[in-house]
Order: C-alpha cells, then structure tokens, then sequence
C-alpha cells in the first residue's frame, strides 16, 4: 500500500461525525475565511494570468467565485488554489531535505519551503528549515519583511551564528524569532548568540504556546 492509498482509504472512510464539535466549528469558519480571501483576491494580477493562459468550456465543466467564465476541474483547481493564497503568503524556496524513512527506503515528501506572510501592514518571513541561502537577498528585495521566524538551532538547518548572517546580510528585520532549537540535544539549546549577533533587533524567545505581539 502507498502512502497516497493509505490517505485516500483515511478520506474514504471518514466521517463527520468522527470530529469534535470544535473542529466542525473551526473548519466552518476556515471554509468562511477561505472563500472570503478567495472573492477578495478575485481581481488580482496572478488570478487574471492564471486564467487567461486557461480556455473555457462548457461541458463537464466548474464555475469559479466571482466568475462566469466555466473551467475544467483542474483549470478551475489551480486557479481558485492560487486565489486562496493570493492575500495571505507567498511560498519562497528553502535547503533542507524533503524524505522520511519508508519500509522500501526513503520517501519523498515534497518540497521544502518558506514563507512570506503579509497583513496589517507588517510582512513575516518564516524560514522554513533551511540553511543560509542566496535566494535570501531575492526574498529580501521583492518583499522587504519586517519580521524574521528563522530556523536555528544548527545541524540540521542553520545555527544561531548563520542566522544573525541571514538576518544582517540579507535582511533589515525588526525582529527576530528563532524556532527549530532547544527541543532536543543535538540543537543548540539558547539563543544567546543570535541575540548577541544582532543588537538592535527585537529578538524574541518566547516558551512553547506563549503568544507574542508582533
């Protein structure tokens, strides 16, 4: 069996009732959301070339929010997907390997990635676990983040050291915020470097579930 058979046997055989109230809670409220930015993000550039580049039909065909235009189901899937994340982030690359061990050997588990999260007038730049990169100066100058959450516990991604290089080289953060240490001991166990490497910049180290105001 595949990992992509085991899942669709899990959607085959789930249920509704199998969820707590608060998750059916949640997830109507996400749909909401979901379709809000969707018909928000109706008029910009990417959803305009997105489905320029794609012919309407008629038969077998699905409609879009917002659009009297008729799609085929994979057309009208890549364009609503590229809608519903039209306002909220852009995808931005990242290093780290992307395989979990499989009875067969390793499996590929798709690309790794960061992200650039915009809103309220701030943008955030989640690192994703990664190491140093050039792509960062890109980053930088096509979205300009005024916060850092950057990988840093070292190892497996970049250390505290490589992250005050990320952030001063290729960044003018505000803050910063390590994540992906002190959770076992092969990672560095404080922030202490990263805090020392960059002074001026707001570093927060909140505990695990503590919120922080950004």
């Amino acid at each position: 069996m595949t990992l992509t058979g085991d899942i669709a046997d899990f959607v085959a055989d789930f249920s509704q009732a199998d969820l707590p109230d608060e998750a059916l809670a949640f997830a109507r409220t996400a749909v909401t959301d979901l379709t809000a930015v969707m018909l928000a993000a109706a008029s910009e550039p990417a959803i305009a070339i997105l489905s320029g580049g794609c012919r309407p039909v008629a038969e077998g065909a699905t409609a879009l929010l917002d659009d009297t235009r008729r799609f085929d189901p994979a057309d009208a899937a890549r364009i609503s997907g590229t809608a519903a994340h039209a306002l909220d982030y852009d995808d931005v690359n990242a290093v780290h390997s992307s395989s979990m061990p499989g009875p067969d050997g390793a499996i590929y588990m798709g690309g790794e990635a960061g992200f650039m999260i915009s809103g309220e007038g701030k943008t955030i730049y989640v690192s994703g676990d990664t190491d140093v990169m050039a792509d960062m100066k890109i980053f930088n100058d096509l979205h300009a983040p005024d916060i850092g959450i950057l990988s840093a516990g070292g190892h497996f991604t970049m250390d505290m050291k490589r992250a005050v290089y990320a952030a001063r080289t290729f960044f003018d953060f505000k803050m910063v915020t390590p994540y992906h240490y002190k959770t076992f001991p092969v990672l560095a166990q404080n922030a202490d470097d990263l805090i020392a490497g960059l002074p001026g910049v707001d570093v927060r180290t909140p505990e695990v579930l503590e919120a922080i105001e950004v």
